[in-house]
C-alpha cells in the first residue's frame, strides 16, 4: 500500500537550499527511513525539485502540490487521481489527461527506477503551474539516467520516455546530489 502525504503550501517558499531540506526531511526520519514523530506538517520546498546549479523556480510557480509516496506501483494510480483532482481545483482541467499520462509514466519509471535498490521507500512528486503551463517532476532514489528504450511496435512496455518527449514541450532531469538520486521532469 502507498504511503501518501499531502504537504500543502498556501504560499510560494522562498528558495531554499537542497541541504536545508534533506535536513529538514531526514530530521522527520527515524533511522529506518520511516516517518518519525512530529511530521505531521513538515513542509518539503517545491523548490527541491529542481534545486541545482543554483536554479530556483519557486516564483514563477505560484501553485503547487507535493506528496510523498511509497516506492509501489499502487503509487501511479495515487498520483494520476491526485493530478487530476489538483488540476481541477486550479480550473485546468483542459490538460488534466495529458498531464496525468505524463505524471503517470515518470512515476511508473521512478518506481521501476528504484525496484532492485536497498532503502528506496519513497518516491516525490512535484505538480506545479502559473496558469499557463503545468511542470511535473518526480525524485527517486537512482542517480542513473533514465534511457529511452528502443522497443519493437509489438512489445507491451519500453515507450514511457517515448510519450513523455511527445505529449511535453520540454523534459529533463538531473542529479539531486545533497539529496541523492535524481528528478524527472516535464512541462506543458
Amino acid at each position: 500500500m502507498s504511503q501518501l502525504v499531502h504537504v500543502a503550501q498556501t504560499t510560494a517558499p522562498s528558495a531554499v537550499t537542497t541541504a536545508h531540506m534533506v535536513a529538514a526531511y531526514a530530521r522527520t526520519r527515524g533511522k529506518d527511513g520511516r516517518p518519525g514523530a512530529g511530521i505531521a506538517h513538515r513542509s518539503i520546498s517545491p523548490d527541491s525539485a529542481w534545486q541545482f546549479q543554483g536554479t530556483s523556480m519557486s516564483g514563477e510557480w505560484p501553485l503547487h502540490s507535493y506528496l510523498e509516496l511509497g516506492a509501489f506501483p499502487s503509487a501511479v494510480p495515487c498520483v494520476r487521481l491526485h493530478t487530476r483532482q489538483v488540476l481541477w481545483e486550479w480550473g485546468l482541467s483542459e490538460v488534466s489527461e495529458t498531464v496525468e499520462l505524463l505524471a503517470s509514466e515518470l512515476v511508473t519509471n521512478a518506481v521501476k527506477a528504484t525496484r532492485f535498490m536497498e532503502d528506496s521507500f519513497v518516491l516525490r512528486f512535484w505538480l506545479l503551474s502559473d496558469r499557463a503551463r503545468v511542470m511535473v517532476a518526480v525524485w527517486d532514489a537512482n542517480p542513473q539516467q533514465p534511457i529511452r528504450m528502443a522497443t519493437s511496435e509489438d512489445a507491451d512496455n519500453g515507450r514511457g520516455l517515448l510519450l513523455v518527449e511527445a505529449l511535453s514541450k520540454q523534459w529533463d532531469w538531473h542529479v539531486a546530489p545533497d539529496l541523492g538520486g535524481k528528478v524527472v521532469w516535464a512541462l506543458v
